[in-house]
């Protein structure tokens, strides 16, 4: 385990311990290779952080509060899903409940980047996703890779700009080609993270069900 724990206070002033802050993620990018992973149980989180994996995803289901026990010091970004909350005031009080119980970052996945602001006013910690993103799939034809033609990968290029000038301290890149993430990574102060878009991100990204094989659904391969 790492031993370089950074003390913090959570929103109700609750101390901890975190193997990163927002600061710390910053700091380091451009130094050292990262690694999240999206988990789906407490005992998925007690193995990631026995791994020393640097981040870990979690849906903000019945299981994130254990989750969070489960791996108290890995630093824990929460999905909201933007279909279920779908207004400012619901969007940060959503917000403010997972932080409360001990979330460090909330994912903003297909959000509105006003969404975005909203959460930064109130200094909620959070990262973007661009490339392909499932739910709005039907506008760039299906599930496919994006930013292979020049026309869409300076299209990328200003969401990412959008996505960081929101506040974000780290974007996902989802099918993105490898050679458009080496360049859009040197030009964002973001860390950037890959799923299915190459090595040359700040942080590779990846499930924990595809690296175990037990998802239950098949999909396309990234």
């Amino acid at each position: 385990m790492k031993k370089n724990f950074k003390k913090v206070f959570s929103i109700n002033l609750e101390p901890g311990y975190r193997n990163y802050t927002v600061k710390d993620l910053l700091d380091i990018k451009g130094k050292k290779k990262l690694t999240q992973i999206l988990v789906s149980s407490p005992d998925e989180a007690a193995a990631a952080e026995e791994a020393n994996i640097d981040l870990i995803l979690a849906k903000p289901d019945e299981n994130v509060r254990k989750i969070r026990e489960s791996a108290s010091k890995t630093f824990m970004t929460v999905a909201i899903p933007f279909i279920k909350y779908s207004s400012k005031n619901d969007i940060v009080k959503k917000a403010l409940e997972l932080v409360e119980i001990g979330a460090d970052s909330i994912h903003c996945g297909s959000w509105n980047i006003n969404f975005m602001k909203y959460l930064n006013e109130f200094k909620i910690p959070f990262q973007g996703h661009a490339g392909l993103v499932p739910r709005r799939s039907t506008w760039i034809g299906g599930v496919r890779a994006f930013g292979k033609t020049s026309k869409e990968a300076i299209q990328l290029y200003h969401n990412i700009k959008e996505i960081e000038e929101s506040g974000a301290w780290g974007v996902e890149i989802e099918c993105v080609p490898e050679d458009i993430v080496s360049e859009i990574t040197k030009f964002t102060k973001m860390i950037t993270l890959s799923i299915g878009s190459g090595k040359k991100s700040d942080a590779q990204f990846l499930f924990a069900e595809d690296i175990l094989g037990c998802s239950s659904i098949e999909f396309p391969r990234h």
